[in-house]
């Protein structure tokens, strides 16, 4: 199948919702029946094709419904190859995103939905033993996710991309060690975002999600602590 036909300066782009319907199908449901050349031209073409239009800010401004399928699309590639088939998805992503704001901008939205499909929408459609590869996997490289994370709110003045990168900051804050909070500066960040009007409401979201889960830590600390006082005395 010879998916070049999508051509991104074809006049019939916006139209071609239903073959990119057909391939989302073909990799849920197919892609193990697939030849390996054939899954790859088809991995690479939309890799390639994202970064094409995402490259430019014009492009992606105005062909945003259609490249968001494509990271959907892209995805669903990640949850059938990643990591055993593409183990330097994470480092191509964020060293790629360090080349252009508005390539950081949509990988942000593409990590965003990764930790969405894995954590929260991933049940009846993989194995738990996928799962739990791909949650261990996320897990083992969040650190260069985090650190792109923190190079965006700290270096960038564009606010697209701030927004872009604190929700996908949230989408990972609920599931992330709490060292990677506490031993940068995360939640100093945060607190200078929070008074300005444009990111006020995604800050707070990772603010409370933080706050959420300290004290998630800490009630499970005092549990454990209890649980040994009470060890101890029966011992006694």
């Amino acid at each position: 199948m010879h998916w070049q036909i999508l051509d991104v300066n074809s006049r019939l782009l916006p139209q071609l919702g239903s073959l990119l319907q057909i391939l989302e199908s073909v990799i849920k449901f197919r892609w193990g029946a697939l030849p390996e050349e054939q899954r790859q031209g088809i991995k690479n073409y939309i890799s390639n094709l994202i970064i094409k239009l995402s490259s430019d800010d014009q492009t992606f401004r105005r062909q945003k419904v259609f490249l968001n399928k494509l990271n959907v699309i892209l995805v669903q590639v990640l949850k059938q190859d990643w990591p055993h088939k593409w183990p330097t998805f994470v480092t191509d992503i964020v060293g790629a995103s360090k080349t252009s704001e508005t390539l950081c901008e949509n990988s942000m939205h593409i990590l965003k939905l990764l930790s969405e499909e894995v954590f929260d929408f991933s049940r009846g459609e993989m194995t738990q033993a996928k799962i739990k590869d791909l949650k261990n996997s996320l897990n083992s490289e969040f650190k260069l996710i985090h650190e792109l994370c923190l190079f965006v709110l700290n270096a960038s003045q564009k606010p697209d991309l701030i927004r872009a990168t604190l929700g996908t900051l949230y989408a990972f804050l609920s599931w992330v060690p709490l060292g990677y909070v506490f031993e940068s500066n995360l939640v100093e960040v945060l607190l200078k975002l929070f008074p300005q009007p444009a990111f006020r409401n995604l800050a707070l979201q990772c603010l409370t999600e933080v706050s959420y889960d300290l004290c998630c830590c800490f009630d499970l600390h005092c549990v454990q602590s209890a649980q040994t006082c009470r060890v101890m005395q029966t011992g006694q």
